[in-house]
């Protein structure tokens, strides 16, 4: 278990990112990439707004983007290591983010949010998240995954008023084993909100789960049915496999795995009180 703070700084003007207190890693990068916004026809209006992403000054993505509303600008590259990264772009109704494991080959959207494109912090290989502030009292921020699915106002704060208090749950090991995060955010020198997050990290791999007491699966292992038997009702729940993908997600509490390959699997429980617990089983032959 770790957990993760998040400081951000506005005011009724401008509201504008000063920078993270951690600076994010990953392993060796030997290609250089790069991005370049480009105008299809134009002037003005007509103007077509597009971009191009370069590895090692090679064009490997070529967005075609419209005009005025419908055009694409790329805002920034991120990349932790040497096949994977993250793309960072808005068009004027929103900022999204794209990832790639493939050294830019294929790009998948992992979250999106309003326009007003200000920052993005990669947590893990696999969740990040987005900020934008479209306009002087808002700030948005956008919870990233390409395993689980994201959620575009995960903060939703038109008020910039009083703190916001945040418990989630990632999949898998930080970069750089980090533990909190600040990210400053400001229009003047007085004026300030916390957003606090707090995380839960479940492992990926075989690693014992701590004993859940709440609920239980039966039959474990099994080849075809798991059971989830618990002392109070859950409103979701999702099965992921040791890589950290989701591959089922329920709301019963009889589940047929039959279709599953045999190995060790998670299951993460959201229960009425919306609080996370995680069970481990193995689906047997």
């Amino acid at each position: 278990m770790f957990s993760f703070f998040l400081l951000v700084n506005t005011s009724n003007a401008q509201i504008s990112f000063t920078g993270f207190d951690e600076t994010y890693c990953g392993g060796t990068v030997n290609h250089t990439y790069t991005f370049l916004n480009y105008d299809i026809g134009g002037p003005g209006s007509g103007a077509q707004h597009c971009y191009y992403v370069f590895r090692d000054g090679v064009v490997i993505l070529n967005v075609i983007g419209g005009s005025m509303g419908g055009g694409q600008f790329c805002r920034e590259l991120i990349f932790i290591n040497d096949s994977t990264g993250f793309l960072l772009a808005e068009t004027a109704g929103s900022a999204y983010a794209k990832k790639t494991s493939n050294y830019g080959q294929t790009w998948q959207l992992i979250g999106n949010t309003a326009p007003g494109y200000r920052a993005f912090f990669p947590i893990s290989l696999n969740y990040g998240y987005l900020f934008s502030s479209p306009t002087s009292n808002m700030l948005y921020v956008a919870r990233c995954s390409d395993i689980e699915p994201p959620v575009s106002n995960y903060i939703y704060d038109y008020s910039i008023y009083s703190d916001e208090f945040r418990w989630d749950t990632i999949i898998g090991p930080t970069l750089c084993g980090i533990d909190s995060l600040n990210a400053f955010f400001k229009n003047d020198s007085t004026f300030k909100v916390d957003y606090h997050f707090y995380f839960h990290q479940l492992p990926v791999g075989i690693e014992e789960i701590e004993a859940n007491k709440t609920f239980n699966i039966f039959p474990n292992p099994s080849s075809s049915v798991i059971n989830i038997n618990g002392s109070m009702a859950f409103i979701d729940a999702t099965i992921i496999d040791i890589q950290g993908k989701i591959v089922k997600s329920f709301k019963s509490t009889s589940i047929d795995i039959s279709n599953l390959e045999a190995g060790i699997y998670f299951v993460r429980i959201i229960d009425q009180n919306k609080k996370s617990h995680f069970l481990k089983f193995i689906k047997s032959n």
